[in-house]
């Protein structure tokens, strides 16, 4: 074995055990696997994270266990690890650590253009602020606010915004006990039927904030997404959420009026009624209507980033609140709002935490799973991955008779795409959309990337 390569093997982390199982992978490296074998492999390793889990079942055993994959995994975990440590993913340095692990030229360069494809350059940069950027006021210093609600959707974004918030108190030495979840059921209670929201994410939440010790708080519109779309004549729902004195209702007495119709496309909240009225709104509802929120200070983190669009470019770094006033101080701030992706991942892989199951099945963003925004492929991958939720939405189109898109219905835009399923994917898919009660953390130094990592998912502007 050339020793320069062992050298690169043991800078890589591989010891022992790992570094035979790593020599092995390079030696039966001979150029023949694919992309999609690199994706196969990737996810296999999720499956072998969570191995053993009832849920999986037969399916997933039969994958972790497949020959040669723990083999070919440990190379490409150590791959994925060494260039995720990085400063920036530069095509040279990947390229010539792989040759010099052994792995064949052309299969060094295929997958080099993988891993920049997850990566590009410019997902790295910060984004130029645009000349019509939200006046920001002064936040105030960290020690000063009694409470930070933390917006929490289960996605990349909220997830390495709650990281960074934790990481800084402990600098500063303020108790994690200011802290709290919250988090918006756009479907209504819990335990209503999933319409729009992936099932897994409730118990992802829930999830996380036990492994921090933090408490989770729901909040929803009753009768969520179905009974607003379908309001005929009649006031908006009340708002429930929870808090630590109880579950409190309020709202329901405003004007009647008639909805009939899907959220609209576009960044306009008034057409976009999703957002505002299933979200925004019922924070909103929440904080005002709170009594320990009263002559307090309140930060509410929320976690957009200017990459992510050009009107959340325009946002501000930190704004009053709806809710500010004479009442209470509170101030919304958006703390990662100019981080590029590399370090939204960066800060997930520094704490080990297991991304959510949308992003193990391809989505890049975690919004909703029938987000209005998606795209024709991920109508298509969960026409193949849900296809009940999908004919439901499909129904729904055709009871109001108006589409999401505003020409094409659901199944005509999913049968312009034709994505490629893995053998892993349905297994995962069926983690991503049931009840979610697996781990949620892993050790740092066998962290991976997502397949959903640096790809374009339509989502919310």
């Amino acid at each position: 074995m050339n020793q320069k390569v062992r050298r690169r093997l043991l800078e890589a982390g591989l010891t022992g055990p790992e570094m035979d199982l790593g020599i092995d992978a390079h030696d039966r490296a001979d150029g023949r696997e694919s992309y999609s074998e690199f994706e196969w492999l990737r996810g296999a390793y999720m499956l072998r994270t969570l191995r053993g889990v009832p849920i999986l079942g037969e399916e997933a055993q039969l994958a972790v266990d497949r020959e040669g994959v723990e083999r070919l995994n440990a190379l490409h975990t150590r791959l994925l690890t060494h260039a995720g440590r990085m400063d920036a993913w530069h095509v040279p340095s990947i390229q010539e650590w792989l040759v010099q692990s052994g792995v064949p030229g052309q299969m060094a360069y295929q997958h080099t253009g993988y891993l920049i494809n997850r990566a590009p350059m410019e997902r790295n940069k910060p984004v130029p602020l645009p000349a019509d950027i939200r006046a920001s006021i002064p936040q105030l210093p960290l020690r000063e606010y009694d409470h930070f609600i933390v917006c929490f959707s289960g996605g990349k974004d909220s997830l390495a915004m709650l990281l960074w918030l934790l990481q800084e108190l402990r600098k500063e030495g303020i108790p994690w006990d200011r802290v709290e979840l919250w988090h918006h059921l756009v479907d209504g209670a819990p335990g209503s039927v999933s319409v729009m929201d992936w099932r897994s994410t409730e118990g992802y939440v829930r999830q996380v904030a036990g492994s921090l010790g933090l408490p989770a708080y729901f909040s929803w519109r009753e009768g969520g997404f179905i009974r607003e779309m379908n309001r005929q004549e009649e006031a908006t729902a009340p708002v429930t959420f929870e808090s630590p004195e109880g579950t409190v209702t309020v709202g329901g007495l405003g004007p009647a009026g008639t909805r009939g119709k899907f959220p609209q496309v576009s960044a306009d909240l008034s057409v976009r009624w999703c957002s505002p009225y299933l979200k925004i709104m019922v924070a909103g509802m929440a904080l005002t209507n709170s009594p320990r929120f009263r002559g307090k200070k309140v930060a509410l983190l929320t976690g957009e980033r200017r990459q992510e669009s050009s009107a959340r470019a325009r946002y501000a770094d930190c704004e009053p609140h709806r809710s500010d006033g004479n009442v209470r101080t509170a101030h919304q701030i958006r703390p990662i709002l100019d981080w590029p992706e590399r370090d939204v991942w960066g800060i997930i892989r520094s704490w080990g935490f297991i991304p959510h199951p949308a992003y193990w099945v391809g989505f890049g963003r975690c919004s909703c799973q029938t987000c209005i925004f998606l795209g024709d492929s991920e109508w298509a991958l969960l026409r193949k991955l849900d296809p009940d939720r999908v004919d439901m939405l499909s129904e729904l189109e055709r009871g109001t008779g108006l589409t999401i898109h505003r020409t094409q219905s659901i199944p005509e835009r999913a049968g312009r795409s034709s994505p490629e399923i893995l053998p892993h994917t349905r297994t995962l898919a069926r983690i991503a959309c049931n009840p979610y009660t697996l781990p949620v953390r892993v050790n740092p130094s066998g962290w991976v990337l997502p397949p959903g990592a640096y790809r374009d998912t339509p989502g919310p502007t």
